[in-house]
């Protein structure tokens, strides 16, 4: 039975029986049977939206029940009823609730891209139109739900309300749900030409009805454009979309129906005919002898890495189950899951371990019983079992046990299962974590090391002889060698990437052991794979994608984990002894005897197992040349803790079952074994969900329920930096880029490694233009998937089923940044001269800023640069002349390089500012170009050519921080006074950047007055856009460089704080009495006068005198008397 754990109930007043999962936000929208609707966020477990819709008056339940009776009759065939008047106008009691189903762009782009996947089985983005092409959705999230009188529109971001009354439905009451998106014109009312075959993306709502006809509205008139009629007897109970038959064509509609049959059709093919414009059925079929109940598309589990060929699967009220063939529409299997009930509802669930068999990939659902059911459809037969039982997980109720009548699947997150009970909606989880079953071979790369191994020899011809993807796939009872290649199809919409199979085949067999998991050596030399749920393992040399001889089994055993070496044919083995069966006992006919007996029972198994527990051990064997496996540490040393897991890599990762919570992170402890003493290495840590170690085993990156944790290894193992990152469940590297998945993205995260490492720098891994920064984000495959890497400038994922997805990631902006981490500045910018927008030159060259002080020159060359990071660049490096010819012309209102003409520029002694030329040119081959053609040719530029250096920045050297003043080599002294005039108004930052630029002249090794002198003039002047708080620093640096004047001035836009400042800085002068009786400190004129004996101190004391007395009112006279001298 598999493990589902119970993570959230959500209380209602009455029996769910209809629910649906939003595809990208968190929320489960369900009904009951009292007609409250409800949004619940299940990440939070908080209400977004809720409503208690009041039930359907008298008239309407009348006319409801008068239809049904007239449904029943052999000959009623399509005839509505009359309705009441008013019965059905707005405002009216909307009845029951009978189907509820998201509308906004993100359903829209998910439903096309499961039938991108399932239908047409592609193998990247090809076919799926951009959002911006879907008419009628923007800044709308539409919940939908078919009532008994009505349909109710809501839209969740306005909470605006539309309704669709029974009328337009010819008095029918709507009954189910679906959506086309992809229409023909003809459909849409555009009439009949040449492109009816080319598909308009626009919603339209697809509603069954009572009477079995099914109306096609539009979302934005809301008016009728068809209606499918002669196919169904009695009332709709499911609809389901099917993409047309070739990729990019028109929706295909799917409805099942009480009367026991299932109606293909086509409503793009034709036009519709007369005047109810009525469109007939392609096909119809006798599913079932009662009632269909509902229905689901899925795939085939065909015990291969083949795509799953397309099914639908029927519940019928004859307790029955059928799967038929799609197209064809034939029967292929048919079973009875339950001895009383029929299965009320069902759901399609790839998970992980549903791709090979070894977890079902239907559930079902009954009424009368309180548990998940799952079928196991292949192309052989269909078996169901019991995978979970509810009755301790959903509370009962007033019940003696919970009644299940709806079960729901995410269609992203496919562990995810929600379950409509007499009681409320409860949300289970299998485990998301499960290790899909494959392996990827590596690329040709320099040899990897451990942190204690000496390397390895050459890559093994396994690896070597092919570029493509290659990977090991394992199923049920078979061990798979696939390899694929990119390349490019013509699609509806133009040239596609996509991914081309190039070799197939079946290289060792085994039987059926359950869910699998494979690894491979660093070489790729030898592949293994582990059944947990068997406690087996099995080692297997491989063999070249050319050769087509099996893969020679070198090693078996028992054992629950195995991990690899990351730098030979060393791997581990935890061996845990399978525990003893126990007796068979013959069961007393008693009911206390026969509870102690299983009592008895299950202590004896618990025995068994603590047994076998107590002789686990982890074992370490080498593969030799020939092929032979030596056994070289019979069994490490690890004290009285259990081992539980093995993490392979640069070091052995061996975890615990222990548990410790050291700060805010709490879990199993885990602790490092070296491969060479077998030894441990620092102390016991919270152990990952997965550890993932770069090329070179300078980084490796810790992956929690949260959190990338990423740990540096020289020159002691230590942590430098932690990403904020939920439910990560792969990572690959790439060079300095790491690929992560989680159960709804893909994330690269920039890693400078070596002892300057910088903070990971996260941005989505995904296909865009060049005026883009970054790529844009782009489709993924849905489900489970993993990270294999990249591989001919193409990121590959593989699902869960073994299938390929390309994601293009060559775009210039995360292919530079990527050089600049790899230690090639020169080539980083060459690639960003020709292949990103200039505008988006500064957000690189901060990027090449960050990686260390030799990559500033390339950053600094960028043609596209801003005057304002050019001044910020120059100031970090020193060169405090050209940061002050860009700070003039910033003052003077400029903001492009061409307002630098005429300034002062370097002189040749400054060899900062010319971009080093070595590994600045590009071989023809590197050269991304921006024409149609060219940009799609640059999808496959690799990076593998370009040799990358140990580190991203030289010892000892530190980043460049653009947020503060920096002070490094000594740059030509500037005139103080600037050839271009300043702007009279304050310009905002410019004020901040001169008053860093002042601090950094005057901080750096050789005093440049000059330039701080002529940067804090410039200050001054725009003084009005600094900060408050900034002020008493421009001040006194004014009056150190002896601006009284340029001070005086500042000081102005806070008298009372800043002129005594200017009074206490300076010496003797009369311009600062003036200035202090202009503010009104009197006295602190006085105070100076005298001080400084700077003026008449009687006609200052005078004046204190007189601002006194007027202080003190009418009648007081107040004297203040000069100080004895």
């Amino acid at each position: 039975m598999s493990q589902l754990d119970f993570k959230a109930f959500k209380q209602a007043g009455a029996k769910v029986k209809t629910l649906v999962f939003h595809p990208v936000q968190p929320w489960l929208a369900y009904a009951d049977v009292n007609q409250a609707i409800t949004v619940w966020d299940w990440s939070s477990q908080q209400v977004v939206w809720e409503v208690q819709l009041s039930g359907a008056d008298e008239g309407a339940l009348q006319d409801a029940m008068l239809q049904r009776l007239a449904e029943k009759e052999t000959g009623y065939y399509g005839k509505a009823g009359i309705p009441r008047p008013g019965a059905t106008s707005k405002g009216a009691a909307p009845g029951a609730v009978k189907d509820l189903q998201f509308l906004d762009t993100e359903a829209c782009y998910w439903q096309l891209a499961l039938q991108n996947s399932m239908q047409y089985r592609a193998h990247s983005k090809a076919g799926i139109p951009h959002l911006g092409r879907v008419r009628g959705l923007k800044g709308h999230r539409w919940l939908i739900a078919a009532c008994e009188t009505k349909i109710l529109m809501t839209d969740l971001v306005s909470r605006a309300t539309r309704e669709v009354p029974r009328a337009v439905l010819d008095g029918r009451a709507p009954t189910s749900l679906a959506f086309l998106y992809k229409c023909s014109p003809l459909l849409l009312g555009y009439g009949a030409g040449d492109n009816n075959s080319q598909a308009i993306i626009t919603p339209v709502i697809a509603v069954g009805t009572s009477a079995g006809v099914v109306y096609l509205i539009s979302v934005s008139t809301l008016q009728v454009y068809a209606k499918l009629t002669g196919a169904h007897k009695s009332a709709v109970t499911k609809l389901l979309v099917l993409g047309g038959r070739e990729q990019g064509g028109p929706d295909m509609l799917l409805s099942c129906s009480a009367d026991g049959t299932v109606a293909v059709w086509e409503p793009s093919a034709t036009a519709p005919q007369g005047p109810d414009k009525e469109i007939s059925a392609k096909v119809t079929f006798k599913a079932h002898d009662g009632a269909v109940l509902t229905m689901q598309l899925f795939q085939v589990n065909q015990g291969s890495p083949d795509p799953g060929p397309l099914r639908l699967i029927t519940s019928g009220d004859d307790k029955r189950v059928a799967v038929w063939a799609a197209w064809t529409w034939k029967e292929e299997a048919r079973t009875r899951p339950f001895i009383k009930g029929a299965a009320d509802s069902l759901a399609f669930s790839p998970r992980a371990g549903a791709a090979t068999g070894a977890e079902p990939c239907i559930v079902l659902a009954s009424g009368e019983r309180a548990a998940l059911w799952g079928l196991y459809p292949t192309s052989r037969q269909l078996e169901a079992k019991e995978v979970a039982s509810l009755e301790s997980l959903v509370p009962a109720g007033q019940k003696k046990a919970p009644k299940v009548y709806a079960v729901a699947c995410h269609p992203l997150l496919p562990h995810l299962i929600a379950v409509g009970a007499n009681t409320g909606v409860g949300l289970l989880s299998f485990d998301p974590h499960v290790q899909l079953p494959f392996a990827a071979f590596p690329l040709i790369a320099p040899s990897p090391a451990d942190l204690d191994s000496p390397r390895a020899s050459a890559a093994s011809a396994s690896a070597s002889d092919y570029r493509g993807c290659g990977y090991a796939f394992a199923t049920d009872s078979q061990l798979w060698h696939v390899a694929y290649r990119p390349g490019w199809s013509d699609g509806p919409s133009g040239r596609q990437l996509t991914a081309d199979l190039k070799s197939k085949r079946s290289v060792a067999s085994f039987g059926p052991h359950g869910r699998a998991e494979v690894a491979m050596s660093w070489d790729g030399a030898h592949c293994s794979v582990v059944w947990p749920g068997e406690a087996e393992y099995a080692v297997y040399a491989t063999e070249s994608l050319a050769s087509k001889a099996p893969w020679r089994q070198i090693a078996r055993g028992s054992g629950v984990s195995l991990a690899w070496a990351s730098a030979s044919s060393t791997f581990a083995v935890l061996h845990i002894p399978k525990a003893a069966a126990p007796e068979l006992m013959r069961r007393s006919k008693k009911k206390s005897k026969a509870k102690e007996e299983e009592a008895a029972a299950a202590a004896a198994a618990a025995a068994a197992s603590a047994a076998a527990a107590a002789n686990t051990e982890v074992k370490v064997y080498r593969g030799e040349d020939g092929g032979a496996v030596k056994e070289v540490c019979s069994n490490v040393i690890m004290g009285s803790d259990r081992p539980t897991s093995l993490h392979g890599g640069a070091v052995l990762g061996v975890g615990f079952d222990k548990k410790i919570r050291p700060g805010h992170r709490r879990g199993q402890t885990m602790r490092w074994y070296s491969w060479k003493t077998y030894g441990g290495i620092g102390g016991v840590m919270v152990e990952p969900r997965w550890v993932s170690w770069a090329p070179d085993a300078s980084v490796a990156v810790l992956a929690y329920e949260d959190t990338l944790v990423f740990c540096r290894t020289q020159p002691s193992f230590s942590a430098f930096a932690s990403l904020p990152l939920k439910d990560a469940t792969s990572g690959a590297w790439h060079s300095h880029q790491l690929y992560v998945t989680t159960p709804s993205s893909v994330h690269c995260v920039m890693v400078a490694g070596g002892a300057g490492a910088t903070a990971p720098h996260l941005e989505a891994a995904a296909a865009g233009d060049a005026v883009a920064a970054l790529p844009a984000e782009t489709l993924r495959c849905a489900g489970p998937a993993a990270a294999v890497g990249v591989r001919e400038g193409v990121l590959w994922l593989l699902d869960a089923r073994g299938q390929p997805f390309v994601l293009p990631v060559s775009h210039a902006g995360l292919r530079a940044r990527s050089l600049a981490l790899a230690g090639a500045p020169a080539a980083a910018r060459s690639i960003a001269e020709q292949g990103l927008w200039q505008g988006n030159h500064d957000g690189l060259a901060a990027f090449l800023a960050a990686t260390g002080p030799a990559a500033l020159p390339d950053a600094a060359a960028l043609s596209g640069l801003s005057l304002r990071a050019e001044l910020r660049l120059c100031r970090g490096a020193g060169q405090l002349r050209r940061a002050l010819a860009c700070l003039t012309a910033m003052a003077a209102g400029a903001s492009e390089r061409s307002a630098l003409t005429g300034l002062p520029c370097w002189r040749g002694s400054d060899s900062f500012m010319r971009p080093s030329t070595a590994a600045g040119r590009l071989s023809p081959q590197m050269r991304p170009s921006l024409s149609p053609e060219g940009a799609q040719a640059a999808d496959f530029l690799s990076l593998d050519s370009i040799p990358a250096t140990s580190g991203a920045s030289p010892e000892g050297e530190e980043a460049v921080d653009w947020d503060a003043g920096m002070g490094s080599a000594a740059g030509g002294e500037a005139s103080s006074e600037s050839d271009m005039p300043v702007s009279s108004g304050s310009i905002p930052g410019v004020a901040e950047e001169a008053l860093l630029l002042a601090e950094a002249a005057e901080g750096s090794k050789q005093s440049h007055r000059g330039i701080a002198a002529a940067a804090l003039r410039i200050a001054a002047q725009h003084v009005g856009g600094l900060p408050e708080e900034r002020l008493p620093a421009l001040v006194a640096r004014l009056m150190r460089a002896g601006l009284l004047q340029e001070a005086l001035a500042a000081a102005g836009n806070a008298p009372e704080q800043l002129l005594p400042l200017v009074a206490a800085l300076s010496g003797p002068s009369p311009a600062i009495p003036a200035a202090l009786e202009a503010a009104g400190l009197v006295p602190q004129a006085a105070i100076y006068t005298h001080a400084w004996r700077a003026g008449n101190m009687l006609t200052a004391t005078s004046v204190w005198g007189e601002r006194l007395s007027s202080a003190a009112g009418h009648g007081h006279n107040v004297s203040v008397a000069p100080p004895v001298q």
